[in-house]
């Protein structure tokens, strides 16, 4: 921390240890240090790894509100998904759950068009869920079922199992138990013939 403390930030290489000693402060557990570190660092310079550290610090550190506010602030104005799903997750632990899903829909929106599969299914995964847990669980059981026809038959899965969780949590057993029956059942595995 004293070496940290002293270097002066002209000197060759001092930011870049400085944000190592960020990131291995937030690996440790260190959160304090971690802040103080991300903090020193960006009070010199600028850089999106450390500036998507210090809302990950303070999430950690329970202090959703300002998580939120720093990480919302952050995904305003990038394209870049993973700062909107930070955004998001720190809205919702915040307990702004309608904001959280507007920030998905504008992800989904920009994503749709043409966007990394993965992602798009995340964040329709994400809205669904946020619906769910604001109460509205037919939108969320809308949202699943205009996503499934769109996608491959393993995304497809991860869509059937958070349908089938969701008609659980809405009682509606006999629906869930329906869509557990259309779910494709996996062939055996060949075994092979050994030969003596």
């Amino acid at each position: 921390g004293e070496v940290l403390a002293g270097a002066p930030a002209e000197q060759a290489g001092a930011l870049e240890i400085v944000r190592r000693h960020a990131l291995a402060a937030f690996r440790a557990g260190a959160l304090a240090l971690a802040l103080a570190a991300a903090d020193r660092f960006l009070s010199i310079q600028t850089e999106p790894a450390v500036a998507y550290l210090r809302p990950l610090v303070l999430l950690a550190d329970g202090r959703h509100a300002e998580a939120a506010d720093q990480a919302t602030a952050l995904a305003a104005g990038t394209t870049d998904p993973h700062l909107v799903f930070l955004a998001v997750r720190a809205l919702d632990q915040a307990g702004r759950p309608e904001k959280a899903a507007a920030r998905v829909s504008d992800l989904v929106n920009r994503l749709e068009p043409g966007g990394e599969q993965e992602l798009v299914l995340q964040a329709h995964l994400l809205r669904g869920d946020l619906l769910a847990r604001a109460g509205e669980a037919e939108a969320a059981l809308a949202e699943l079922r205009d996503l499934a026809p769109r996608l491959g038959p393993d995304d497809g899965d991860a869509v059937a199992e958070a349908e089938i969780e969701l008609l659980a949590r809405l009682a509606r057993y006999d629906e869930a138990l329906d869509r557990v029956a259309r779910l494709p059942v996996e062939p055996a595995p060949r075994r092979m013939a050994l030969r003596a």
